[in-house]
């Protein structure tokens, strides 16, 4: 993720050996290991912190699936006060939240702590739910629509492990990639045809992920798709960033923008099905 890199003022990226500090829109998050504890955790702050975690940890669930035999968790920390020690396996939240179990107690202040403003700071509730969906029926994932609380936490990364979970389900979202990969590449293809026209410097970022999306066809398996995705997810979020020169050569057409919600609104099928990050709202016209 160099390329969200914040840079100070003199052009300096802020990174260091184990740590940087990465810029999305108006969020900006401290990615920082402690090789002693074995820990990456990541702070952030901003308006779009969920949004934000979820582009970082797509990311390091990436790359922790390239290293074989690797075993990682994920720990959320706790929220009761400020800078409690308390950590909670995400996953063991997960089962308390599908039990129907409202609190947990912290072991350090014996404080009762909801369970879904722990959940709610990580993940929306439909998407923890589709992600575990996906994990217990395979292609066919099942998503969960519900009203979530808004409120956001730090994360901490450690280890992973794998838990069937049971939900109840009522929304069901399926992909044909015969019908559903063809539309995405045309509607990325127009999007691309009527930027090359207003800045040239703009084809070498375009040229790649149309070249990352032919890699892919029908029968490609689900994680050779997330590759080109991915692509395509900071695209459009650059496209959404008023701050961004993306969002600036778009707003000189309006067939530009039009394109754009089209393939905003395909890539947050594929994205729902995938479990990965959705591109914001004003994308979209909403």
């Amino acid at each position: 993720m160099h390329q969200d890199i914040e840079k100070k003022q003199n052009g300096m990226p802020l990174c260091w050996r184990e740590g940087v500090v990465l810029k999305f829109q108006n969020s900006r998050a401290l990615v920082k290991v402690n090789p002693d504890k074995r820990e990456i955790e990541i702070r952030i702050k901003g308006s779009n912190k969920r949004w934000t975690l979820g582009a970082i940890c797509s990311q390091l669930d990436q790359i922790n699936a390239s290293i074989k035999k690797i075993k990682v968790s994920r720990q959320i920390p706790c929220n009761c006060s400020e800078n409690c020690p308390q950590r909670y396996l995400y996953e063991d939240l997960l089962k308390a939240e599908v039990a129907n179990i409202e609190n947990l107690i912290c072991y350090k202040s014996f404080k009762y702590v909801p369970v879904s403003l722990l959940l709610d700071g990580y993940s929306r509730k439909e998407e923890r739910l589709r992600k575990h969906d996906y994990e217990l029926y395979g292609n066919r994932p099942i998503f969960v629509i519900s009203p979530t609380a808004h409120s956001e936490s730090k994360s901490t990364v450690k280890s992973e492990q794998k838990t069937n979970v049971n939900v109840d389900v009522n929304v069901d979202i399926n992909i044909d990639l015969n019908i559903d990969l063809p539309q995405i590449r045309t509607e990325f293809d127009n999007l691309k045809d009527e930027l090359e026209d207003l800045d040239p410097k703009i084809n070498s970022d375009l040229d790649k992920i149309q070249d990352s999306l032919d890699e892919v066809n029908a029968n490609s398996d689900q994680e050779k798709l997330i590759k080109p995705l991915n692509k395509l997810n900071r695209f459009l979020v650059k496209l959404s960033d008023p701050d961004s020169n993306y969002n600036k050569i778009i707003k000189g057409t309006e067939k530009g923008i039009e394109y754009a919600q089209k393939l905003g609104r395909t890539y947050n099928k594929f994205a729902q099905w995938l479990a990965m990050p959705t591109v914001p709202d004003p994308l979209l016209g909403k």
